[in-house]
């Protein structure tokens, strides 16, 4: 998961079990869980020509022998939304169904201006 705030990254990764939990490197700060003091602002600037591979998790290493980690490509790899008239249809990860928000807020985002604005499927994929 990637979050931008101004100019504030945020970076999420989530390993679902046990078995999958290695030691990542990366060359951002990390500040969860805390390996020490952590002094703020700090960190590698991030650039906008390296912005999109860090955003698809391209930047994340494994400190493990013989372990690769790789985006997960349903989340990484989605169809492109259409415009749908007054709304954008937006494929959901599942593949199956598809979400909607207002198309005025791609005009929003031209002018600089950011919402959140959440939508899901209704499927219980992934589980």
């Amino acid at each position: 998961m990637t979050v931008v705030l101004g100019q504030l990254v945020l970076y999420g990764v989530r390993l679902t079990t046990p078995s999958l939990k290695v030691r990542v490197s990366i060359r951002l700060l990390q500040f969860w869980p805390p390996e020490g003091p952590v002094t703020w602002p700090s960190g590698t600037p991030l650039h906008d020509d390296g912005f999109l591979d860090f955003a698809e998790g391209k930047d994340f290493r494994s400190t493990e022998q013989h372990i690769e980690l790789q985006p997960w490509q349903p989340a990484t790899e989605l169809t492109p939304s259409l415009d749908a008239g007054g709304v954008v249809e937006l494929p959901t990860i599942c593949g199956k169904p598809v979400v909607y928000y207002p198309a005025a807020l791609v005009g929003e985002a031209k002018h600089d201006r950011f919402y959140a604005f959440g939508a899901a499927c209704e499927c219980p994929w992934p589980t």
